[in-house]
């Protein structure tokens, strides 16, 4: 019992860590570039999406929510890393 209960609460940790690093952006679609899984927002802030994530169904002007994290290229420069984007109304 000692031990399921220390599992339990282990996962519990790991998991609440993850949907931490995560956050959310909202906002209307200014420019999307497939070929760079790149969306820019409205407000001007750009997201590069995971290879995975279709993009072909969004378009320019969509309301849009996206779910990312920060990330860091190999030169050390920080970048919005999107993992799911879906339409907000």
């Amino acid at each position: 019992m000692k031990r399921m209960i220390v599992s339990v609460l282990a996962m519990t940790a790991l998991f609440g860590v993850n949907a931490a690093l995560a956050s959310e952006a909202t906002g209307a679609i200014k420019t999307i570039n497939p070929k760079k899984h790149e969306v820019v927002l409205s407000d001007g802030h750009a997201y590069w999406f995971l290879k995975k994530v279709d993009l072909s169904k969004n378009k320019a002007g969509d309301q849009v929510k996206i779910t990312y994290e920060m990330a860091k290229t190999k030169k050390g420069k920080d970048y919005n890393r999107a993992s799911a984007i879906t339409p907000t109304s």
